[in-house]
């Protein structure tokens, strides 16, 4: 398998990162978030627990689009050759 200890131990990391801004933007989006992303009247972030409509779904869409193409292109380059 191409996948060594370092690899993995970057993707570790990477996705800890992600989950850690996860957990503070969730809050700060229904807080500071402009109204007419949120929705109803209890202004709920979009997301799939709270559902999507059209604009909220592009941008979402857009940028998880965004990110998994970084990350598919990142996690294919060697790092064979790297110390640790």
């Amino acid at each position: 398998e191409g996948l060594d200890l370092y690899t993995m131990m970057e993707a570790e990391t990477r996705h800890a990162r992600l989950a850690m801004l996860a957990v503070v933007g969730w809050p700060l989006s229904e807080l500071l978030g402009p109204n007419f992303m949120l929705h109803g009247s209890n202004h709920l972030a979009p997301s799939v627990l709270n559902g999507f409509d059209p604009l909220s779904f592009i941008a979402v869409a857009g940028i998880l689009g965004g990110i998994g193409f970084f990350e598919y292109k990142t996690s294919l380059r060697r790092t064979d050759d790297k110390k640790l």
